[in-house]
């Protein structure tokens, strides 16, 4: 029990948590500055769940509208007001909205809370202004939309002076406005992977003052404007840092992609601009500096690839574009200073006409001068390769003699990367590679770095798919390599060559062609459909052929020759599965090759049809298979399946054999057969007959629970069967035991809701059952157990790190078969005293007449009574709130300190007390006024006062004059102040004297005195008085006089 409550703890936290969300808007927003195209996703695994909400239309919502935060305020069922934090966002989800008439459908303006908008419709917003949007955010930050539509609008979403805001799969199409605005102040938002066509104006408009925005992975095409606008219209307001990267921009009626005014620092990269009906990339109309365009394919655009159209347009670095088809010119340059290579690399150029027969670095040797405008522009550094793949083929050569290194060809193009060691391979990937027959697919000369062909399709017609000259240490995963003339060749003493899980089909000539190649793997392909051999290899060794289908193939599946003696050996082929019209061919002049790794060997279509077969039913003939050709070679392990002549094989695996249950259980049984299981099926005996059979499919076979609880408690016996498809029959048995009846547990003490204070309880409880396992007890749901035996004391320890309150005890019980039973208890534990705290009165405080109030906070969970004591006495004052002490025992106090005793108990009579000392003072000061004497008179000097005050609590002493309302304190006797006594006339003149004690006591004592500061008239006996004074002093002087002036005469004769 508390009489008084702190909420000062209340306000510090909550200034805490305020200064947190501070600094915590401030991360978010700097985090957006270091995005890139590897920054690194957050890890939101942690994040609390949305929860499932239901779906509302235009019938249940006009429109929604959150401002300042006021997220609790709506109490809509379509918005789910959480937190607000990052990990608990508020959410808009699964509404739909139109907004006919009106000039939003959701509106959220100044707004710093998180929240998510997902699953949205709404269409028909607008009335004609450019401000109306589906969606529209204002001054608002930290939010996500996604997978939502805004189409058929005034403008799609609108974000003005918003930032921290992400956009992401949506869609934002037929708005007659644009797609996505962006306008005033709206900074590091990131707009992606967003749908965004046929809006009358722009796809995306990013406006002056918008920086450091991301535009990334989007779909924009058939807008009636520009697809993707950066810049502004009438205004001077400049744009910086906003980054264009990986967008597709399609097919829209005006520029792709349109840098317009002001426009600095814009880095606009990896995009595919295509098809565009004026200019791929546009920087016009006025100061378009500055900005990056680089790595972008820029094809068939109806005017310029890129159109620099303006001489304000200056110091843009334009490089590792690829230019193709595009109509007028690829590129025209008004502006100043603007670059077309960085130093290392320039642009590919479809129409360069010039070569790299000089160094084979993938630079032209000559200058592409085909640049339109004032500004006499040219390409220093031509690619003589789309860095962009279009489809070309591809030629690497590490000694720089044919082509580029691999080095220069991850640093010119895209279509290439890694270092070329074993852990971080050279890859080419994910190409479409259709030469026509104009060159190989791949060409690789003379390599031993690492590297990685990977799920590419590669057709070069009349040529080869790829081809491997002296080449080493590559792997060949997963490709489409269809319709070439041979699909892999390598030759030249190439190895240690990996070639997995292609299909290699339709080839004019080989499919795999192996020449003076050794040591490599060939596996998992499908080679199939070519016009000679599906694999040919001749003066090549130890090459490792496994796990391939080779089919249909013209002449043989397998072909392996020499042409020197011992050149072709040590070559292994096994489990591979032929289907060919001749499967294969063996013409080494010795049998040095094996056909089968000593326990597998291969498949062979037409081993059975000539003769061969398995009568023990393990998958491998019972003959060998004979190869064509001089070697002699044969197969003498060739994979067979010539038809059933065993039964099938069943095992039990889980439970084991006595173990117990009580539920029905579920067995896990292992079943085989080499060729196809007909039927499982188990019955059970219930100590009289076999129930019926219960078909089950699979391994895990769980028992009928009907079936189940119809058996006794004891010994269950479970056969379980099977068949094949001819008929064979086998079978295995369980044995387990059934125990359904729970331990019995009776709990004869503690009580429920009894009391114990510091010494935890003794207890006694019943336990019974015939399998009975272990018994324990848990404290308050701990995870701890503590077994026991036999009736005891609960555990001093656990007893001790329980808080004072109720006290779960929980008993357990468990038999054998691991039924458990439990039975709980409360009890209440009490260890310690109340505490007491006394706020008032305090100690060696004083009062008077008047008995003091008291405060005290006191405090236990099982607060009994609280009272008082007056000087240790015998009589209690019991109270059970603040109040004020006893008056008629006050009453009777004397004089002095008086102790003031609280005690408190609880339900088990621990006693606390505390108390204060007070001092009682009713009697008032006494005062003696001494002097000045009642009507003595004074002049102008100001009278001393001599007066004795007493009181034991003396607090302050004062005097008034004529009962003025200034005091004169005073500390010791003194005189009566100067000014004011100047100030009085003459006459009677009142002085009070006062004096007051601590408690407040007081008295006074006056006395009156007369002020007369006239000159008085003198008599005539004072003026006789003071003639013959002055007659005695005159006479006195002539006396001198004379007889100075005689002694003088007397010297002035003896002289003369």
């Amino acid at each position: 029990m508390k009489f008084n409550t702190k909420k000062s703890k209340f306000l510090f936290i909550l200034g805490i948590i305020f200064a947190f969300l501070i600094i915590s808007q401030y991360n978010f927003s700097n985090d957006q500055l270091n995005y890139d195209d590897n920054r690194e996703a957050r890890d939101e695994s942690n994040l609390k769940k949305p929860m499932s909400s239901g779906f509302w239309d235009e019938n249940d919502v006009s429109f929604i509208h959150i401002s300042t935060d006021n997220w609790s305020a709506t109490n809509l069922p379509w918005i789910q007001n959480q937190t607000g934090t990052w990990s608990d966002p508020h959410i808009i989800e699964n509404v739909t909205i139109d907004g006919t008439g009106r000039t939003y459908g959701i509106f959220i303006e100044n707004s710093n809370d998180y929240f998510r908008i997902q699953n949205v419709s709404i269409y028909n917003v607008g009335t004609g202004g450019i401000w109306d949007a589906a969606l529209k955010i204002v001054s608002s930050s930290n939010g996500k939309i996604i997978k939502s539509n805004f189409s058929n609008n005034e403008q799609g979403i609108l974000l003005r002076a918003s930032s921290n805001i992400t956009i992401s799969n949506n869609i934002a199409s037929e708005n007659t406005e644009s797609g996505v605005y962006l306008a005033s102040n709206s900074d590091y938002n990131v707009v992606s992977e967003n749908y965004i066509r046929e809006n009358t104006n722009f796809g995306i408009y990013v406006s002056g003052n918008c920086d450091n925005n991301l535009i990334l992975k989007n779909t924009v095409l058939l807008n009636n404007w520009a697809g993707i606008l950066i810049g502004t219209g009438g205004s001077s307001a400049p744009s910086y840092n906003n980054t264009i990267y990986r967008n597709i921009v399609k097919n829209n009626t005006d520029h792709g992609i349109d840098l317009r005014k002001f426009v600095y620092y814009t880095n606009v990269s990896r995009n595919i601009i295509t098809d565009n009906d004026w200019s791929g990339i546009a920087l016009r109309i006025n100061n378009v500096s500055y900005n990056t365009i680089w790595g972008n394919l820029i094809k068939n655009n109806k005017q310029y690839g890129v159109n620099t159209e303006i001489g304000t347009a200056s110091n843009n670095l334009i490089y590792q574009n690829s230019f193709i088809g595009n109509l007028l010119s690829h590129g025209r340059d008004f502006g100043g200073g603007n670059n077309g290579d960085n130093a290392i690399m320039g642009n590919y150029w479809d129409n360069y006409s010039g070569s790299d027969s000089i160094f084979y670095d993938g630079i032209g040797d000559s200058a592409y001068s085909y640049i339109k405008g004032t500004a006499s522009s040219q390409d220093d550094l031509p690619l003589v390769v789309s860095p962009i793949h279009v489809g070309d083929g591809i030629s690497i050569d590490d000694t720089g003699s044919n082509a580029v290194n691999w080095t220069r060809a991850v640093e010119l193009n895209f279509w290439c990367y890694g270092s070329g060691t074993y852990s971080d391979p050279f890859i080419i990937e994910d190409l479409n590679i259709n030469t026509g027959g104009s060159t190989y697919g791949i060409t690789i000369y003379y390599a031993n770095k690492y590297f990685l062909l990977k799920n590419n399709n590669i057709t070069a017609g009349s040529k080869s798919g790829v081809v491997l000259y002296g080449v080493h240490n590559g792997t060949i995963f997963n490709n489409n390599i269809s319709n070439n003339n041979y699909g892999i060749w390598v030759n030249f003493d190439s190895s240690n060559l990996t070639i997995e899980g292609n299909l290699i089909s339709y080839n004019t000539r080989d499919g795999i062609y192996f020449f003076t190649n050794n040591d490599s793997f060939v596996i998992n392909n499908t080679i199939i459909e070519n016009s000679q051999s599906g694999i040919y290899i001749a003066e090549s060794t130890n090459n490792n052929i496994t796990k391939n289908i080779i089919a249909d193939n013209n002449n043989y599946g397998l072909y392996l020759r020499n042409f020197t003696v011992g050149s072709t050996i040590g070559n292994i082929f096994y489990n591979n599965a032929f289907n060919n019209t001749q499967n294969a061919r063996d013409d080494i002049t010795s049998f040095d090759n094996a056909w089968d790794n000593g326990t597998i060997g291969n498949y062979w279509d037409d081993y059975i049809s000539g003769g061969g077969y398995d009568l023990n039913d393990d998958g491998i003939g019972d003959i060998v298979y004979t190869i064509l050709g001089s070697a002699g070679a044969y197969d003498s392990k060739p994979l067979c399946d010539d038809g059933d002549d065993n039964a099938p094989k069943i095992e039990m695996i889980l439970p084991s054999n006595n173990t117990f249950h009580s539920d029905p259980p579920t067995f896990l049984i292992s079943v085989y057969d080499y060729y196809s299981i007909n039927t499982t099926w188990y019955s059970v005996y219930n100590g009289t007959n076999w129930s019926q059979n219960n078909n089950f499919v699979g391994n895990s076979v769980p028992i009928n629970p009907t079936l189940w609880n119809a058996l006794n408690d004891g010994i269950v016996l479970i056969k379980f069967s099977v068949n094949d498809s001819v008929g064979h029959y086998n079978s295995t048995y369980a044995i387990i035991m059934k125990d359904t009846i729970l331990p019995l547990i009776k709990i004869i003490s503690p009580s429920d809701n009894q009391f114990y204070g510091v010494s935890p309880p003794n207890f006694t409880v019943e336990l019974s059952d015939v399998n009975l396992n272990k018994t324990w007890y848990v404290i308050n749901s701990g995870a701890t157990r503590f077994y026991f035996t036999q009736n005891s004391t609960i555990n001093n320890t656990a007893w001790l790190n329980s808080i004072d309150g109720p006290v779960n005890i929980s008993f357990y019980a468990n038999d054998m078969i691991g039924n458990i039973n439990s039975l709980r208890l409360i009890v209440r534990k009490d260890s310690s005293a109340p505490s007491i705290e006394i706020i008032t009165p305090t100690n060696n405080q004083f009062f008077g007449s008047i008995a003091p109030n008291f405060t005290v906070e006191i405090s236990d969970i099982y607060l009994n009574k609280t009272w008082y004591v007056i000087n240790s006495g015998a009589t209690k004052h019991f109270f059970t709130q603040n109040d004020t002490i006893d008056d008629i025992t006050w009453q009777n106090l004397a004089e002095g300190t008086v102790n003031i005793s609280f005690y408190a108990n609880d339900s088990l009579n621990h006693v606390n007390s505390k108390y204060t000392l007070i001092i009682k003072d009713t009697i008032v000061p006494n005062i003696d006024i001494i002097s000045p004497l009642s009507d003595q008179v004074f002049s102008s000097i100001p009278p001393s006062f001599n007066v004795e005050i007493s009181d034991p609590n003396l607090d302050k002493m004062w005097y008034i004059v004529n009962n003025e309302p200034i005091k004169y304190y005073f500390t010791q006797n003194d005189t009566i102040d100067n000014s004011a006594w100047q100030n009085l006339p003459n006459g009677a003149v009142n002085i009070t004297f006062f004096a007051n004690d601590l408690v407040g006591n007081e008295f006074s004592d006056s006395i009156t005195i007369f002020k007369d500061t006239s000159t008085p008239q003198e008599s005539w006996f004072i003026w006789v008085i003071r003639a013959v004074i002055g007659g005695v002093i005159s006479a006195f002087t002539g006396i001198i006089i004379k007889i100075i002036y005689s002694r003088r005469k007397k010297k002035k004769e003896l002289r003369e």
